[in-house]
């Protein structure tokens, strides 16, 4: 599978132009260790993806950017958490998909 059609699926999942967020540079997408209800499909900019590790210290893990799924570790669990920051790195257009709406979608398959 090619990253067009990759994009093309993550679009055709959106309902309307209410789930597209612009985002400025500093925002937090999610913080760790809070509940977890939606994932984030970037439609332009960078995220950093980081965690706090014992010492107090963000390990940066991956930065991600357009045609990337943020925050998808949380599908197909019970009370999900975030497991990770995600804060933009630059001004940036997010699309958010309702972990439920994902999940009710895959279950009508």
């Amino acid at each position: 599978m090619n990253e067009l059609s990759l994009s093309n699926r993550m679009h055709a999942m959106l309902d309307n132009k209410q789930q597209v967020k612009h985002m400025e540079k500093g925002c937090y997408l999610f913080h760790e260790s809070t509940p977890a209800s939606d994932l984030y499909y970037i439609i332009k900019g960078k995220v950093e993806v980081s965690k706090v590790v014992p010492d107090g210290r963000e390990l940066t893990i991956r930065i991600s950017s357009e045609n990337d799924l943020v925050g998808e570790t949380v599908l197909f669990s019970q009370n999900p958490k975030y497991m990770m920051n995600a804060k933009m790195m630059e001004d940036g257009t997010v699309a958010v998909i309702s972990k439920e709406s994902l999940e009710k979608k895959n279950r009508l398959r």
